[in-house]
């Protein structure tokens, strides 16, 4: 498609953390409805987020808070420590404001709930919508998609 939103290089590189089938689903349709080109690997537990960060060097991380067997708070500290510059995202329904804070300070790119509406910029650095995102400034962002769960 002539419209995608392909890096040079090709489609943007995603790790996604998440257990939930419709949510994957949910994710990758707005975010190529939006014209995001994306080469995604889905990742339930440790070793295979290990293994998604080693193989596959993604270029964005976003993982759920809560997992049965994982949780996204270990993958933000592997993810720290094994992909610096990747920015990583949580996309929750079960983070709350505590633990927002708690992933923020521990080094994640931003948050997005999954049951509110989302925003989508082209100029993230400019966009006054993300004044306090010092993540932006520091990581060097200059597209940001953050997409609604429901609706």
């Amino acid at each position: 498609m002539a419209d995608d939103k392909d890096t040079a290089a090709g489609p943007t590189r995603l790790l996604m953390v998440e257990d939930n089938a419709s949510d994957v689903e949910q994710i990758l349709h707005l975010m190529k409805k939006d014209g995001f080109a994306v080469d995604h690997r889905l990742s339930v537990d440790d070793q295979e987020f290990r293994r998604g960060l080693a193989d596959f060097s993604p270029q964005l991380i976003l993982s759920d808070f809560s997992l049965p067997n994982f949780d996204g708070l270990s993958a933000l500290r592997i993810a720290r420590a094994e992909a610096v510059t990747t920015p990583f995202i949580f996309v929750s329904g079960t983070i709350g404001e505590e633990r927002a804070i708690e992933a923020l300070k521990g080094g994640a790119s931003d948050y997005v709930l999954k049951e509110k509406q989302g925003v989508l910029t082209a100029d993230a650095g400019s966009d006054q919508r993300f004044n306090t995102g010092q993540s932006i400034v520091r990581f060097g962002i200059h597209e940001v998609i953050c997409v609604p769960m429901k609706g």
